[in-house]
């Protein structure tokens, strides 16, 4: 019997997963389109608008899940994941999107196909944000029930808790939403978010054709087929790109920060024995104390000034009137005003803060329009 048998019992969105990487299995791949694609559409719908435009975005997500398909951590939060990724993808392309058009007339409007009615109470751009912060307990059974459409029967069987553990993480859910959504502008009151699904009607609009589209892409995308252009789009593929490249930037930052961290207490470790008290030697046997650990070095933070800016580097000059080239690459993170951004988007003149390791390309830049922060002396 096929995975699509009622009468089989649903197989868990890891072993699915692990089925395609291991197996390159096309049905366990569909299934999870059949099973999420809604989803992953409804949010990219809600942040682009255009529905081109979020069949493409939710395309980049799935050959991004495609090629992380042999991740453990992503095999056990496949549905987490999705949301998170989705949302960032579809924000680089309404980003991509407003660059391409910021001398147009009707830039401000490019969203009226889906603006929400005047009495539309959710802002559904800030309530994606606002939902990837939410601790997975929580953020999971919401975007199960309010953005799949599922049924509390069903999302507590997916979240592998109880229809009364789910009911209560969706009320302490919606209300820690509601919290962050308020600290960001977006007001909307405890009774809009319980009211039914949120945004577009996600499983309904995910059509078969869509999944199998899908999920040819995504046995293109990681095999070594030379027609992978015949089934992936350019702008699926540069956003699948650029999805990769920030996961890749967010799991060296996480690496560096662990690193540094075991070995700041690798040296507090060894200072403290350094430090106890111990019987003195002989007076024939002179002990010579090993030398302290090397200090680790921390990622490096430059402030200042954008003076030049191109494809490959920019220029900071710093309050001291140093001017400090700096390197840049395609897995450097951007934000222009707190927001997802490009290397396209910086000019000279903004406020800048800048994360790298010495002698390697930025981590990520921090743009601001507006003065922001000082530079560093």
């Amino acid at each position: 019997m096929s995975l699509m048998d009622p009468a089989v019992v649903p197989e868990s969105d890891a072993t699915l997963l692990a089925a395609f990487a291991e197996r390159r299995e096309e049905a366990a791949f569909t299934e999870l389109v059949r099973r999420h694609g809604g989803m992953v559409l409804s949010v990219c719908r809600s942040v682009l608008g255009d529905a081109a435009d979020a069949e493409e975005a939710a395309q980049a997500v799935f050959l991004t899940l495609a090629q992380k398909a042999n991740s453990p951590t992503v095999q056990a939060h496949v549905v987490g994941w999705l949301h998170r990724v989705a949302w960032y993808v579809a924000a680089r392309a309404a980003e991509a999107r407003a660059t391409r058009r910021r001398h147009e007339r009707e830039a401000a409007r490019m969203r009226t196909e889906t603006d929400p009615s005047p009495s539309e109470a959710v802002d559904l751009e800030a309530l994606h944000a606002s939902l990837g912060k939410l601790p997975e307990r929580y953020r999971v059974p919401l975007i199960l029930y309010h953005l799949e459409g599922r049924s509390q029967e069903d999302t507590a069987a997916m979240a592998g808790c109880s229809v009364t553990a789910v009911a209560v993480r969706l009320h302490r859910g919606r209300e820690m939403l509601r919290s962050r959504l308020s600290k960001r502008g977006a007001s909307a009151s405890s009774a809009s978010l319980a009211a039914g699904a949120w945004g577009l009607p996600s499983m309904k609009q995910m059509s078969a054709e869509f999944a199998a589209r899908t999920t040819k892409a995504a046995i293109a995308v990681t095999g070594s087929s030379v027609t992978t252009t015949a089934v992936v789009s350019p702008q699926a593929a540069a956003l699948a790109k650029q999805a990769m490249a920030m996961l890749f930037s967010v799991k060296r930052k996480a690496v560096a920060t662990l690193l540094f961290a075991l070995l700041l207490l690798g040296g507090v470790v060894i200072t403290a024995i350094l430090a106890r008290p111990t019987d003195p030697p002989p007076a024939a046997a002179a002990v010579v104390p090993p030398p302290p650990p090397a200090p680790a070095r921390p990622m490096q933070t430059i402030t200042g000034m954008i003076t030049r800016v191109d494809n490959g580097s920019l220029d900071i000059l710093r309050r001291n009137k140093q001017t400090v080239p700096i390197g840049l690459n395609a897995a450097t993170v951007v934000t222009v005003d707190n927001k997802l951004a490009t290397l396209a988007d910086l000019k000279t003149g903004m406020s800048t803060a800048v994360l790298l390791d010495e002698g390697q390309p930025a981590t990520e830049i921090r743009a601001y329009t507006a003065l922001g922060p000082g530079p560093a002396k």
